[in-house]
């Protein structure tokens, strides 16, 4: 595959993830990683994706600190803390085609 086509096949997804989450505040990894698992493979994929959405969240929280709900942002904190690494383990357990099918579905069915 010719190198410009590569790029624009990362950067597209990750631009499109990051739009979705600009605008709605949410989703970026649920668009972003599919289009990704297409064209790269799965343990590139995930930490791309990951590192994109800390850097978002972190500007985000950066930017309107003022506005976070502190009441119930630890329950959100703990139970990411818990839950991030189970799915890091279960993608890194599963088959990657199983993988690629559960993500197509989950974006199917958003």
């Amino acid at each position: 595959m010719p190198d410009g086509l590569q790029i624009v096949l990362v950067l597209a997804p990750i631009f499109l993830g990051t739009l979705c989450r600009s605008t709605f505040g949410f989703g970026d990894a649920l668009l972003a990683m599919p289009l990704l698992a297409l064209s790269i493979d799965l343990n590139v994929a995930r930490p791309l994706v990951a590192l994109n959405s800390m850097t978002m969240a972190g500007v985000i929280i950066w930017r309107d600190w003022h506005n976070v709900h502190h009441a119930s942002a630890w329950r959100l904190a703990l139970s990411g803390l818990v839950g991030i690494p189970f799915g890091f383990l279960l993608i890194g357990w599963l088959d990657e085609r199983l993988v690629k099918i559960i993500l197509a579905l989950l974006v199917t069915g958003y």
